[in-house]
């Protein structure tokens, strides 16, 4: 049975990247153009109007008053990002052709990422770039406050994990919430609170360093203000895995 776990199925056979596609046009779901400029995620929908296997493209056409934008995330780049929200699908292909008429016309992507499982994506941390700060009040023979800083095992605007062993578990509750948290990304603060939604089993690997097993301890976000959920969303659609994605 695969793990739920799983963060991004890749496809890279040419066959089902096609029916995937053609799958997409005939359901009419929304396609974001998008290219990240520093702090700044530039988003453009289009409509996927062709898909042309034979002769390996795509045909998006854009409104009017959206030209400009694409024109900008295009221009001079030899690659496009695109994203459709529903199922989390992303894929990147290279330009061909923009018309003034509005039409743009790319490569056949050579893979697709999807995430359907969640309802916003999510990356796994390779690095030690993002972490989770936090106090939390514990009890034993008395009651005082805990300091836990952890590296972050996943992130999205949606939640987070991180790694904690069994004795650390022993302190939270499933539904607990922890007010004033710190997510540091590449040490800036990002302010939230959470809630612990689920604590699943891990064994010990080379990714999560435990020496007997543990827990990843998933946090949903219950207060997210719409700059640091921006700060958060650059930063995962900056580094999922595309070839030179962003």
């Amino acid at each position: 049975m695969a793990k739920k776990s799983k963060i991004l199925a890749q496809n890279f056979q040419s066959k089902a990247i096609v029916r995937t596609l053609k799958e997409i046009r005939e359901s009419k779901k929304l396609i974001l153009a998008w290219k990240i400029f520093g702090d700044v995620k530039v988003t453009v929908p289009v409509v996927l109007k062709v898909v042309r296997s034979h002769r390996n493209e795509l045909l998006f056409e854009v409104k009017k008053e959206n030209f400009d934008e694409l024109a900008k995330i295009t221009t001079g780049y030899e690659k496009i990002n695109f994203y459709i929200p529903e199922g989390n699908i992303l894929f990147q292909s290279k330009m061909k052709e923009l018309n003034k008429d509005g039409a743009l016309v790319v490569n056949l992507p050579d893979q697709i990422v999807r995430q359907e499982r969640r309802k916003s994506l999510r990356i796994r941390i390779e690095n030690k770039d993002v972490k989770l700060a936090f106090q939390k009040e514990v009890s034993r023979n008395q009651h005082y406050n805990q300091v836990f800083e952890k590296d972050c095992y996943d992130l999205s605007v949606g939640g987070l994990s991180f790694i904690m062993t069994q004795t650390e578990s022993k302190m939270f509750k499933i539904g607990e919430r922890i007010y004033f948290a710190d997510v540091i990304i590449n040490g800036r603060r990002v302010d939230a609170d959470i809630e612990l939604v689920n604590l699943i089993p891990v064994d010990p690997d080379p990714h999560n360093k435990l020496a007997y097993r543990g827990f990843k301890a998933c946090f949903q976000f219950i207060r997210l203000s719409k700059e640091n959920r921006n700060i958060i969303d650059i930063y995962v659609m900056s580094n999922i895995k595309l070839d030179e994605a962003g």
